[in-house]
C-alpha cells in the first residue's frame, strides 16, 4: 500500500521497443526490474482479485 500518494506517477511509458536501441545491458536490467515490480506486486498484501492477475500476467 503506497501511503504517500506523490509518490504515484501521473504517466507510465510501456513500450518495449523503446529500449531497441539502447546497450544490451540497460535492456537487460530494465526488463529484470519490470520483473522484480511484478513479483512485488504479487507478493504484496493486495487480497483483490485484480492486482494478482495483473501481476500474474505481467511476470
Amino acid at each position: 500500500m503506497c501511503l504517500n500518494y506523490t509518490l504515484i506517477p501521473h504517466y507510465a511509458v510501456l513500450h518495449p521497443l523503446l529500449t531497441v536501441k539502447l546497450p544490451p545491458h540497460i535492456t537487460s536490467t530494465t526488463g529484470v526490474d519490470a520483473l522484480t515490480h511484478a513479483v512485488e506486486a504479487y507478493i504484496g498484501r493486495s487480497d483483490t482479485r485484480e492486482p494478482r492477475e495483473m501481476s500474474r500476467a505481467a511476470v
